[in-house]
């Protein structure tokens, strides 16, 4: 077991063999909605999940860029919250095991940091391995959250919406990781749900919802969707309080409702190019970056 990552063998030795999933997400990069945050802790929440192992962080992590929280109390400092890659072992509704994995994204030495976790899901013979996150993009909120997927393994690819292409994006280290992998023979499929730009900033716990069915197409584990899909019906009943005196606001989800009506039409071709999709995505990183906020609904 490498020096960087240890794992509580006991408790390993419940479920080694089984060839577990294991369900990750690196925070610091696109994150719409909170969807990839809200799954994670959605798999955590709703099972007996226990602390596995953990990764030190030490020498990819950038303390000056991303200072830890301390608690001040009075006269001492009373906690830290150092930054650390955790890994749990949980169960689904029948007992079936996998894994869940979170924590930032490294800032330093991807290659070594790659490999660290090859070796690890080599060693614990890992089935597959899963993430997902939302983009934003110009969509609204009234109408089905449109999934766009990847994936190492050619059977697990499915035809995404017609307005995704050949694009060319900053990398983000999950994308980076899932490319290695997949060279490496370890299948991997990750989920991006689109999230109504006016969003990005809040809560959308409707894409979440939407992912978490999919994982269990691709899985066959019984996952907390009815939790997830009762969160959702608060979130979008909250969203929807929030827009209903706004005459601006509802006259910019009509006009986004119109605009996705004839993006789903099979003779459509009023779609966005992978340039402008591109585009969007880098803008969005700008605004985080630099501290701005995207555009609310009323802009």
């Amino acid at each position: 077991m490498s020096d960087w990552f240890a794992i509580n063998e006991d408790l390993w030795g419940t479920v080694a063999g089984s060839r577990p999933p294991l369900f990750y997400f690196f925070d610091g990069f696109i994150d719409s909605g909170r969807v990839g945050a809200t799954l994670i802790e959605a798999l955590l929440e709703h099972s007996e999940s226990q602390l596995l192992g953990a990764f030190s962080m030490d020498l990819v992590h950038d303390y000056r860029a991303r200072r830890p929280v301390m608690v001040f109390d009075r006269d001492h400092w009373s906690s830290i919250d150092e930054p650390a890659l955790n890994l749990h072992l949980a169960r689904d509704a029948n007992g079936s095991p996998y894994l869940v994995m979170r924590g930032p994204e490294p800032d330093h030495r991807w290659q070594l940091f790659r490999d660290e976790l090859a070796g690890l899901f080599q060693r614990l013979d890992i089935s597959m391995l899963l993430t997902g996150y939302g983009m934003p993009m110009a969509f609204p909120h009234t109408r089905p959250t449109p999934l766009a997927t990847h994936s190492t393994d050619p059977a697990l690819r499915q035809q995404n919406p017609r307005w995704i292409d050949r694009l060319e994006i900053p990398a983000s280290f999950s994308a980076y990781l899932e490319y290695h992998l997949g060279a490496a023979g370890i299948n991997a499929y990750g989920v991006a749900a689109h999230v109504p730009h006016y969003l990005a900033n809040s809560s959308f716990t409707q894409a979440a919802a939407t992912i978490l069915h999919r994982y269990v197409e691709v899985t066959g584990l019984a996952l907390p969707t009815d939790e997830l899909d009762l969160a959702a019906e608060a979130n979008l009943m909250s969203i929807e309080a929030d827009t209903r005196g706004d005459e601006t606001a509802r006259e910019l989800l009509r006009q986004l409702e119109e605009q996705y009506d004839r993006y789903t039409e099979p003779t459509s071709e009023d779609l966005p190019s992978a340039d402008e999709i591109a585009a969007a995505v880098e803008r969005f990183l700008a605004q985080r970056d630099e501290g701005n906020q995207p555009p609310t609904m009323g802009e």
